[in-house]
């Protein structure tokens, strides 16, 4: 329903985004009371902590330059981190499907690499972000960096300013 509200916003975001993005917003300040905190102990918890350990250092640099302007995609993050460690360290089920998920998304990325072209990369960097830096990159670049630019597609600037975060937290 709320996907074919075509009605925009003061600040140009669809309707229907801004009413999703409130209730969910409501939603997780509710369900983050109730999710306990456990210990990652288990391989995929683990895996899980330190993907959000690093995206919790990418997300210290954004917010540092101001780029949110209140604290609701720190609660998402925070939230999605404590449910999905909870479930994989008490329930087993739960744990072998978030090892599936691991190793789904390791696959299909591997597989995205592989396909990507540079006429797809650019397709989908214009499509994506905003970032028009790489448009001067000549085809011969992206072929020897291909895995650099596998980032750029999934996740633009990020896995910089996380590299950029770590380095500064070990004083390199």
């Amino acid at each position: 329903m709320l996907a074919r509200l075509k009605t925009r916003c003061p600040d140009g975001t669809s309707l229907s985004m801004a009413l999703t993005k409130r209730f969910i917003n409501t939603a997780v300040r509710v369900l983050s009371h109730l999710v306990p905190r456990a210990e990652p102990t288990c391989p995929q918890t683990r895996i899980v902590d330190a993907i959000f350990k690093r995206m919790y250092s990418a997300y210290g640099v954004e917010a540092g330059l101001n780029r949110f302007e209140d604290c609701n995609f720190k609660r998402i993050l925070m939230f999605t981190h404590d449910l999905l460690v909870y479930l994989g360290e008490n329930d087993d089920y739960y744990r072998t499907w978030l090892g599936f998920v691991l190793l789904s998304a390791e696959r299909e990325i591997q597989i995205f690499e592989r396909n990507l072209t540079y006429d797809g990369f650019t397709k989908a960097m214009n499509k994506q972000w905003t970032t028009r830096a790489w448009c001067r990159i000549p085809s011969a670049l992206f072929e020897c960096h291909k895995p650099d630019f596998v980032q750029l597609v999934l996740a633009d600037y990020l896995p910089n300013l996380e590299s950029h975060a770590c380095e500064r937290a070990s004083g390199a």
